[in-house]
């Protein structure tokens, strides 16, 4: 078997702005992301294939009023 060097960028921090109207999420690489409107509960859903939560950041945590999970493919932030 050949070995293989996986790549994989981490959320490394969730800030909110002293606005409150804000937020920024910063990953220890850049990223790519699709991001979509739901109605219910209003939300806005940020995809981010090949991310995963750093130590750091529980991947159920709760902070600033983000909600990290798994996305739907392994390896993937929602």
């Amino acid at each position: 078997m050949k070995p293989m060097l996986l790549a994989l960028m981490l959320l490394t921090g969730v800030e909110r702005a002293v606005d409150g109207n804000h937020l920024t999420l910063t990953f220890d690489a850049p990223v790519t992301f699709t991001q979509a409107m739901a109605a219910a509960p209003a939300r806005i859903i940020i995809n981010v294939p090949e991310a995963q939560a750093g130590p750091e950041l529980s991947s159920t945590a709760r902070i600033a009023r983000v909600t990290v999970t798994p996305g739907a493919d392994p390896g993937s932030l929602r």
